[in-house]
């Protein structure tokens, strides 16, 4: 489970209950700004999105707060419905690379 998700060069969606602190303060001393992820939406994933590219992000469908609190950042937020991903505590993340 994700607890900080970057969605652009100074922006992160994060969980606060579980960031460290130390961790938080580093974020806010680089000028990342930070959207806060609802309680009831951690369980489901909320934080676990994938950037697209600056500004748009992938989201499991199914966390409709999440997106409304992205929005006055500017993000959009492509919405799949990632089912498995939550039954599996996974999220969306980019294809790996074989070796």
């Amino acid at each position: 489970m994700s607890l900080a998700s970057p969605f652009d060069r100074d922006w992160c969606l994060m969980f606060a209950p579980f960031m460290p602190v130390p961790f938080r303060k580093a974020l806010l001393a680089r000028g990342i700004e930070l959207v806060e992820l609802p309680d009831a939406e951690f369980p489901t994933l909320g934080c676990g999105v994938l950037g697209l590219a600056p500004r748009r992000v992938m989201a499991i469908a199914g966390n409709p707060e999440t997106p409304s609190r992205l929005e006055p950042a500017g993000v959009e937020a492509c919405e799949f419905p990632g089912r498995e991903m939550r039954l599996l505590g996974g999220g969306a993340r980019p294809a790996s690379r074989g070796r």
